[in-house]
């Protein structure tokens, strides 16, 4: 009982010893969000499956990664409110659903994209090469 207090508790207390830990996971959540953003540009112009399902990833990495940094700023100097362990739990479970959803949807459902995209993309450029092929004669 006494944690669920301390969890809903206004101002939980100077006693946090997880700083540098969270400082460092908001730091890396927004150098993901850079070399992600990087690589997206890349392939974006030839693959338009991971275009379409990964648009967004980089900008929500850098919003979790700079919520996690406030989040712990804000505790450190012990706001209340704002500094309440409920927002903090609630942004850390935020981020690893979503990079939970992001890895299984690059692990499970981006190869068949690709290989549909792959194939509807193909398929027209055969039919433009093969209309000035030269065809066989009719009797």
């Amino acid at each position: 009982m006494n944690f669920i207090k301390s969890i809903f508790s206004s101002t939980p207390g100077p006693d946090f010893g997880y700083y540098t830990l969270m400082i460092l996971i908001s730091i890396l959540l927004v150098i993901a969000s850079i070399v992600f953003g990087q690589i997206y540009n890349r392939k974006r112009k030839d693959d338009i499956a991971f275009k379409k399902l990964f648009k967004k990833v980089p900008a929500r990495l850098f919003i979790l990664g700079a919520l996690i940094a406030f989040l712990t700023a804000v505790r450190y100097e012990s706001i209340p409110y704002f500094s309440m362990r409920l927002w903090l739990y609630l942004s850390l479970l935020a981020t690893v659903l979503y990079l939970g959803k992001t890895i299984h949807t690059y692990v499970k459902i981006y190869p068949t994209k690709h290989q549909m995209a792959a194939k509807r993309h193909l398929a027209p450029q055969d039919e433009k090469k093969s209309a000035y092929l030269p065809n066989k004669k009719r009797k």
